[in-house]
C-alpha cells in the first residue's frame, strides 16, 4: 500500500511591492497562470489533428491590500511593461513530515486596476489590484523551478530554457 503524503501549508508570507513589504495588509494573491497557446495542425496520414505548442498565453496576478492605501497608484503610470516589481516570500510547511519550504515569487509588470472598493467608518477596507505580468521567477529553498520573461523570450524549467534553441535562429 503506497504512503499517504499530507501537503505543505502556507503558514507565513509578504508580497513585497517595489521594495515595501506589506505583511498583515494582503490577505490572498491569486498567482500568474502559464496557459499554452496551441494551433491545430493536420496533414496526410494523420486520423485527425494534433494541437502543436505556439507559446503561451499573456500572465497576469491580482491581490487584495486591506485598509487604505496608494501603495500601487504612484506605479500605475509607469510607462515600462515591467515597471512595478512584486515579489512573493512565504514559507509552507508540511503537516505529517513537518518539513519546511522556503516559497520565492518574483514578479514584474505593469498596473492592469486599481478598485479601491467602498469604504465605511470602522469597518476595514479592501483595495484589489491586477497587473499585467511580463516577468516570474518561482522557487523553492533557493531553487529555480519555473522562470518565464516574456520580453527576453525565455522560458525555463529547473533551469533549462526550453526555447533557447529558437532564440539562436
Amino acid at each position: 500500500m503506497a504512503s499517504v503524503q499530507l501537503p505543505s501549508i502556507l503558514r507565513k508570507f509578504d508580497l513585497i511591492i517595489n521594495g515595501k513589504g506589506n505583511g498583515g495588509k494582503v490577505d490572498e494573491i491569486a498567482l500568474p497562470k502559464q496557459t499554452p497557446i496551441k494551433s491545430d495542425y493536420t496533414a496526410g496520414g494523420l486520423m485527425g489533428s494534433l494541437k502543436v505548442p505556439m507559446g503561451y498565453e499573456p500572465m497576469e496576478t491580482s491581490f487584495k491590500l486591506t485598509g487604505i492605501g496608494d501603495i500601487l497608484l504612484g506605479a500605475g503610470g509607469a510607462c515600462a511593461l515591467d515597471g512595478v516589481r512584486l515579489t512573493f516570500k512565504g514559507h509552507a510547511k508540511s503537516i505529517d513530515t513537518c518539513r519546511s519550504v522556503k516559497v520565492e515569487m518574483i514578479m514584474r509588470g505593469n498596473m492592469k486596476d486599481w478598485d479601491p472598493g467602498t469604504i465605511k467608518k470602522g469597518e476595514v477596507n479592501a483595495t484589489q489590484c491586477s497587473l499585467d505580468i511580463t516577468y516570474f521567477h518561482y522557487l523553492e529553498n533557493g531553487i529555480s523551478i519555473l522562470e518565464r520573461d516574456d520580453l527576453k523570450g525565455t522560458y525555463k524549467i529547473r533551469g533549462t530554457d526550453i526555447y533557447e534553441d529558437q532564440r539562436r535562429l
